[in-house]
């Protein structure tokens, strides 16, 4: 057997693999492996706006390389940023589009939506009722909702709401490894809203992501 068809052998092997693990990595909304007319696996991958395209193909060719032994060609991996958004652009940072909160006899739950050139993200979480759980599950919802973009080790530690001379602040603070994220919002709708928004705020400072 030659080079080139062994090489095309252990493609044809690990192709299913090598699209579950390229889908798996942050912020990849989808992921397509073929084999070309030469035996080279291409790669199709489709990401949220917040990830660079010529990172995410170097991880792909890094993974199929260390994890499955494939060469994969860098001409052959071709990223999409969702949303339409130009390859080589710095995309803003998400908005909250919209919150939705629910409160039965035990239980307070939270929806919100996250917007980015038409991609969505929705983070949902859920807490008994009492105000102070409530600030926090608002927070956490947001964080859940960008959890497939950022360290998993980023959690809510501790929501604040400050009266600011004739106005109202929504101060959030995020835990992230050893690090501490703080982010803060006027209150301008209404607390969850704002303290939506403050999570935002605090996490955008993370959300162009490197492999």
């Amino acid at each position: 057997m030659s080079e080139e068809a062994r090489l095309g052998s252990v493609a044809a092997a690990h192709t299913a693999e090598l699209e579950q693990a390229v889908a798996s990595l942050r912020g990849v909304r989808g992921a397509r492996v073929e084999l070309g007319s030469s035996g080279a696996p291409e790669v199709r991958v489709l990401v949220v706006p917040e990830r660079d395209p010529a990172d995410v193909a170097a991880e792909v060719v890094r993974i199929a390389a260390e994890r499955f032994g494939v060469d994969v060609p860098a001409a052959g991996v071709k990223v999409l940023r969702s949303g339409g958004v130009d390859p080589g652009a710095v995309p803003p940072r998400r908005r909250l589009s919209s919150i939705a909160t629910r409160r039965s006899s035990d239980e307070f739950m939270v929806r919100v939506t996250l917007e980015l050139h038409g991609d969505v993200l929705v983070g949902e979480a859920g807490a008994p009722c009492g105000l102070r759980h409530e600030h926090r599950t608002v927070a956490r919802a947001v964080v859940n909702g960008l959890r497939s973009l950022l360290q998993p080790s980023i959690d809510v530690d501790a929501v604040s709401l400050v009266a600011l001379g004739d106005v109202r602040l929504a101060v959030v603070s995020l835990l992230a490894g050893a690090d501490t994220l703080v982010g803060s919002a006027l209150v301008r709708v209404d607390d969850n809203d704002a303290i939506a928004r403050a999570t935002l705020d605090a996490l955008n400072r993370t959300m162009t992501l490197s492999p």
